[in-house]
């Protein structure tokens, strides 16, 4: 059977699971030693599609908003839209 809300199947056995409350905030950093801005885009860009950790299976649990910025050497925020046009860049077949 399937979730007709997430469009996951359903599990079928029990199991338990640890919630914790709506609103629960993690923090951490990743160091990184990536110069090329469009692979640091590209990591970017995974971080942010992450939607869920752990078993969220059909009921919801483990979904989550991964918020990402990148830092340069200097710890300044590196623009987004440089980023993306490296990113782009990379796209783009070479000759």
């Amino acid at each position: 059977p399937r979730s007709r809300q997430r469009g996951v199947q359903l599990a079928r056995h029990s199991t338990e699971y640890e919630v914790l409350p709506t609103g629960t905030t993690f923090s951490g950093s990743v160091d990184h030693q990536i110069t090329d801005p469009a692979l640091l885009g590209l990591a970017l860009a995974g971080l942010r599609s992450i939607t869920s950790i752990g078993a969220g299976g059909s009921l919801g649990y483990g979904l989550c908003r991964v918020e990402a910025r990148a830092l340069d050497a200097s710890k300044h925020p590196v623009n987004d839209a440089d980023l993306a046009s490296a990113l782009r860049g990379l796209a783009r077949p070479r000759p």
